[in-house]
């Protein structure tokens, strides 16, 4: 009984492994036939499309209703396929009984021309895959319509301006506008008809069909010409026009009909061998699909018989195995908890080698500050004084050396904010808290700041803790504030005095507060270059920095003042997006949070 029980659940094994391998199998066939059948309803779409079309375009070059009248119902069938949102069937019979082929249906436009255009591009023919029907519906379909129509137009201004002086008025202007239409229409029929015949090995047609172009580009060209060179009395010109009528009228129609005869009946046979050759591959690989299914069943049932004689053996293995495993499964698990153990060490190992670091590196800035504060302070102290008084003595006497004082100011200013930077990322006293209007004191540090950013930058204050008392240490937010608003600055338009070397066209800064999460948030945010995210990971890194100047201590002291408030700084980046830098602190007392 155990062996039979142990062949079952072996037979139940092996099926579901054939099931699986025959899956992919199915999933292929299954969506190549779905894929092919939404090819054969897109040609045959382009078919229904083709037929709508061979009724409008010889309705539109002879004026016969013959084929519209005998196919009423069959146009409303077939543009209820292919408009079916459509309300009002029988849109091809609305176009032709409006007087001179009009209608106020938006959809088709103005004119039986219109509506071949509308039909060509609702049954998909004008983005046909392949390159021959295209560059031929292209030519014939698309543009036949138009040339014939042009040419038409221009016919009847010419009759109805043969008694003024038309060379002389306006009307010329127009007609002549009409004949470059016409021309150039002409033109992208002629050049999509020729990449039809280049991809294309049926020369026959295209020899044939590009005679019957060939006549009409002649009869185009006399009209033209009687339209440019037409000079004379009323009489002569009726005359000229006459026998350019009378030669060319019917022989362009004729041209125009045949021509578009042919190309319907070329793309209809193209359309109809495209749909028999995709029936023709899916009936192909529907019997390789069962062939190769039977072969595949015959080969399953072999495998199955040959392998259930062994498997029972191999049953009873596996209980021998499962056994050991489980004694093996035991001792990986009592592993797996000293290796969680070592592992739980190891991170409190690296968490104090890392604290190490950090303090390390701060004794050694707490050295190298007070080493700069004593040595610099005083001599840059002396050196701005004298570049005052030299600045009193020169004012007014013509001397040039402007520009020079202004650079020995900067340079102080630039020394004397790095010092400071130093000196608030060394601070590591406890902070005086005092709770105060934190939106009154915000607007006012805003505004002082903003005298000393560019005026080409825009600052806007969104400011939404109404008048909620926060407590803070007022000197070090406001260097916290203030270091966020220059870093934004510099980074859109670094010192405001090349506007070609500014990082966006319409700087802008906004600061926003409001309460998350129980805290009050100081948002500073721009509209910049952003920061890339390998830089995102290390702004937060002590002397890191990306400029030529600057000591890399201005985001570490900012997120250091926010944690000595007991918040977060966070800062949210993309490349071209602009940064936002958001200051976290809670709305009580540092002691009564604790």
């Amino acid at each position: 009984m155990v062996e039979k029980i142990a062949s079952r659940k072996a037979a139940w094994s092996l099926t579901k492994i054939f099931v699986l391998m025959l899956l992919p199998v199915a999933l292929f066939g299954f969506f190549y036939f779905r894929e092919a059948s939404r090819n054969i309803r897109f040609i045959e779409k382009e078919t229904h499309g083709l037929e709508l079309v061979n009724i409008a375009g010889p309705l539109l070059i002879t004026g016969s209703r013959d084929a519209l009248d005998k196919n009423t119902k069959r146009i409303q069938v077939l543009e209820n396929v292919l408009t079916p949102g459509n309300k009002q069937p029988g849109l091809l019979i609305l176009t032709a009984n409006q007087p001179g082929f009009r209608t106020e249906n938006a959809a088709l436009g103005d004119n039986l021309r219109s509506y071949i255009g509308f039909i060509l591009t609702k049954s998909n023919l004008i983005l046909d895959a392949d390159a021959e029907t295209y560059h031929l519906i292209a030519s014939v379909l698309q543009n036949l319509p138009e040339v014939y129509t042009r040419k038409k137009e221009i016919i009847e201004r010419l009759e109805s301006n043969l008694q003024t002086r038309w060379r002389d008025s306006a009307e010329t202007r127009e007609m002549l506008r009409l004949a470059g239409n016409l021309d150039e229409a002409l033109k992208r029929m002629s050049d999509s008809f020729d990449h039809a015949s280049k991809t294309s090995d049926d020369t026959d047609f295209y020899n044939q069909a590009g005679e019957e172009l060939k006549h009409m580009r002649v009869h185009v060209a006399e009209l033209i010409a009687l339209l440019v060179n037409g000079q004379g009395t009323s009489g002569e010109l009726a005359m000229r026009l006459y026998l350019v009528q009378s030669k060319t009228e019917n022989h362009f129609q004729e041209d125009a009909i045949e021509l578009w005869t042919a190309a319907v009946a070329r793309i209809d046979a193209r359309l109809n061998s495209r749909v028999i050759e995709l029936k023709r591959q899916n009936l192909f690989v529907s019997i390789a699909g069962i062939v190769s299914a039977l072969i595949a069943i015959g080969a399953a049932i072999l495998m199955f018989r040959n392998t259930l004689v062994k498997l029972d053996d191999v049953e009873n293995a596996n209980k021998i195995e499962k056994s050991a495993r489980h004694d093996l499964e035991r001792m990986n698990a009592d592993i797996a908890v000293l290796n969680q153990d070592l592992s739980s060490n190891m991170q409190r190992l690296q968490a104090a080698q890392d604290e190490l670091v950090k303090k390390g590196r701060m004794e050694q800035l707490g050295q190298l500050t007070a080493t700069i504060a004593h040595e610099l302070r005083n001599p840059l102290g002396s050196v701005r004084t004298s570049t005052f008084l030299i600045e009193r003595k020169l004012k007014g006497k013509g001397m040039g050396v402007e520009a020079q004082l202004d650079r020995i100011n900067k340079g102080i200013v630039r020394c004397d904010n790095i010092i400071t930077q130093l000196l608030d990322y060394s601070r590591t006293k406890q902070i005086s808290a005092k709770a105060e209007n934190l939106d009154q004191w915000l607007a006012r540090v805003v505004e002082e700041a903003a005298k000393q950013i560019p005026t080409a930058v825009h600052i806007e204050c969104v400011l939404g803790l109404d008048d909620l008392a926060v407590p803070f240490d007022a000197s070090r937010l406001e260097r916290a504030v203030i270091n966020l608003l220059n870093n934004a600055s510099e980074a859109m338009v670094g010192q405001g005095d090349d506007p070609t070397k500014f990082a966006t066209t319409k700087p802008k800064l906004v600061v926003h507060t409001r309460q998350r999460d129980g805290m009050i948030a100081i948002t500073v945010s721009d509209n910049g270059p952003g920061i890339s995210p390998e830089n995102l990971a290390k702004v937060r890194e002590p002397l890191f920095t990306t400029k030529s100047f600057g000591t890399g201590l201005g985001i570490p002291a900012i997120e250091q003042i926010a944690q000595q408030h007991g918040g977060t700084l966070d800062i949210v980046s993309e490349l071209g997006a602009g940064a936002h830098f958001t200051i976290c602190i809670p709305t009580k007392e540092l002691n009564e949070a604790a």
